[in-house]
């Protein structure tokens, strides 16, 4: 999202809770063309600190005297049995996942190496049969920011591999064809 948006010149904050950005930030920054008007920066936030994030936002709106567009990606995923679940894993979660996405926050998404099974299951349960790449919500990305949606409110746009179309995914749909073929 950030690629695309820098390329059509937009320069585009990344704010997360590490104390500096993982080595793939670095390596994205200087790949980013000036020819094309755009830049990347990051800054460091943590989500449940209202105060932190208001002056870090204040921040960019004031030195480029003002702020277009925002993407809410604030979320931290835990694999854990239901049963498992501590009263401080909870409020985590619901203070940066669900506060924390209204306000704002650039997040890594599901690490799958905790359980390899939760990759093949989530793209089971998908009609695509794949996950998403970051590259896929390019479009919709750009076009939110742009004069093109400015007539567009309270309207859903839906990017999910089929997910909601077919929430039992492509197993389901497999299922039901050999039914309706042994008939």
């Amino acid at each position: 999202m950030a690629e695309a948006l820098i390329e059509a010149g937009a320069t585009v904050y990344c704010l997360d809770w590490l104390e500096k950005p993982d080595e793939k930030f670095g390596a994205e920054q200087k790949r980013a063309n000036p020819d094309f008007g755009g830049s990347l920066h990051y800054d460091r936030v943590d989500v449940r600190n209202t105060e932190n994030l208001d002056s870090v936002i204040r921040g960019i709106a004031a030195k480029y005297g003002r702020l277009d567009g925002l993407v809410a990606a604030a979320g931290i995923p835990q694999v854990t049995a239901a049963t498992e679940y501590k009263v401080e894993d909870v409020m985590k979660m619901m203070e940066i996942n669900y506060i924390g996405a209204v306000k704002v926050r650039w997040c890594s998404w599901q690490n799958f190496d905790d359980d390899p099974s939760l990759q093949e299951k989530w793209e089971k349960e998908n009609f695509l049969g794949r996950l998403s790449k970051p590259e896929e919500f390019r479009g919709a990305g750009l076009f939110l920011f742009s004069d093109a949606s400015s007539f567009m409110t309270g309207s859903s746009l839906v990017i999910d591999g089929g997910h909601t179309a077919c929430p039992k995914g492509t197993q389901a749909i497999l299922k039901s064809t050999e039914i309706m073929n042994s008939v």
